[in-house]
């Protein structure tokens, strides 16, 4: 089995280098994100992830053992790609290959789109065309942050107790763990050894197996323990809990941004109640003045689009003038600055530049428009010269110069909101395990 080893952990702000984000806002919003969900990333998604990772980290330990060889973190990752592969391959094989990239079964199920075209044009190999670096993009790399938080593995990827509990509860060691090792010491596919198949592997395997309507009643008879641990272990953790609890209960209130209006709208009764809630209210408030502020950005480089991409301070205030207004009169910035988790911005890699922006327009006025533009345009170089990544907008003189973006605006410029602060994946988290909170009052 050849070696090659690659970055496997995904850290919840690592997307912050991505030039889409000119203005860090997309890092802004993670770093808020975890002041109030610190155990999750946007990637995060489905409940089955976190058994299924713990059951390929056993089972990979169990491989090891059979080759003679001692556990070692790059041999696990080695020999999870295999797991991972296989396990991808029978929950396409349980739905008999009719799976499509977006038909809504298998939500977020990470390699979708090369474990089916395997499935039709290389049937037998465990080598097929998966994921471009796996490690990295695959359940493991995406759920190890989490899991690590969660105390499900440890650093050295070896499960914790609650990890081996969550790995020989997600199928049926006794029927499985056979036909897995096989596969993968013969990294082919296996269709049958014992009384276990491929087919069926995919079944108890896959990610919707406990929201299925068809076939949920019955999966649920060989999963309860499964999903009580998932519950306990994910979404009754204290680090997170109250949190979603104040999800939870405000999750009839519409979009993402509408649970956030909500939560900050509560009275909490308790001091861990207060902390979940003055984080919401920091995130409304730098989500509104995100979005405004992303909307004079795209007005500049709209104008600019108009005049071959070179446009006078002045012109710039004329497109974005009714933006400029919004921020004068709603006064966001000098909002964001009162709240009492603005420093976890302030602090974080771009949040001094960002900080020293806020700071000097705290108090805007009409007369500051220009000086202000000139101020977020450097803001933004300063960002990009972080990432060692080229500004797609720069001032020469008086005039502003927009050499890249151009197809930004079309992006972002009419949302509604530009973050969802994992709250979507929260809430399908909690579908995936029917979990409800307790009675207590936060």
């Amino acid at each position: 089995m050849p070696s090659t080893l690659s970055w496997t952990k995904y850290s919840p702000l690592e997307d912050e280098t991505t030039i889409l984000d000119p203005l860090a806002f997309d890092y802004f919003a993670q770093v808020l994100g975890n002041v109030v969900l610190p155990s999750f990333t946007t990637r995060t998604s489905r409940a089955r992830y976190y058994s299924m990772v713990c059951y390929g980290i056993y089972i990979s330990n169990q491989y090891l053992k059979k080759n003679g060889n001692n556990y070692h973190e790059t041999d696990v990752l080695e020999v999870f790609k295999l797991y991972e592969r296989f396990w991808a391959r029978a929950v396409v094989e349980h739905y008999q290959g009719k799976l499509q990239e977006r038909d809504g079964n298998e939500r977020d199920f990470r390699g979708k789109r090369g474990a089916v075209k395997a499935y039709y044009e290389n049937p037998e190999s465990l080598h097929y065309h998966f994921l471009t670096r796996q490690l990295e993009l695959g359940g493991l790399g995406a759920y190890r942050t989490s899991l690590e938080d969660l105390e499900l593995i440890k650093e050295d990827l070896s499960l914790s107790h609650k990890g081996m509990n969550l790995a020989v509860n997600f199928v049926n060691p006794n029927i499985y763990d056979k036909l897995v090792l096989c596969a993968m010491n013969e990294e082919k596919i296996i269709k049958k050894y014992g009384k276990g198949s491929l087919a069926s592997f995919g079944f108890h395997g896959s990610l919707d197996g406990t929201v299925n309507e068809a076939s949920s009643s019955y999966f649920l008879l060989y999963h309860q323990e499964e999903v009580k641990l998932l519950k306990e272990y994910i979404l009754d953790h204290p680090k997170n809990t109250v949190a979603i609890t104040y999800i939870f209960r405000n999750q009839h209130a519409g979009n993402a941004m509408n649970i956030v209006e909500q939560i900050a709208l509560q009275n909490p009764k308790t001091e861990e109640g207060k902390k979940v809630v003055w984080g919401f209210k920091t995130i409304l408030a730098f989500e509104e003045l995100a979005i405004i502020l992303n909307r004079i950005w795209c007005a500049i480089i709209r104008a600019a689009e108009e005049h071959l991409g070179r446009i006078t301070i002045e012109e710039a205030i004329i497109g974005c003038s009714e933006y400029l207004k919004t921020l004068l009169d709603g006064k966001y910035i000098s909002i964001l600055l009162e709240q009492k988790d603005y420093l976890s911005i302030a602090g974080s890699l771009h949040g001094p530049s960002f900080a020293a922006l806020l700071d000097r327009f705290a108090n805007l006025t009409e007369n500051q428009y220009d000086t202000f533009l000139t101020e977020l345009i450097n803001y933004h170089s300063n960002v990009m010269k972080r990432r060692n990544s080229g500004s797609w907008v720069f001032l020469d003189g008086g005039n502003i110069i927009v050499t890249a973006g151009y197809d930004y605006p079309k992006k972002t410029e009419k949302f509604e909101f530009l973050h969802g602060y994992k709250i979507s994946n929260i809430l399908t988290l909690i579908k995936d395990t029917g979990w409800t909170p307790s009675d207590q009052v936060y």
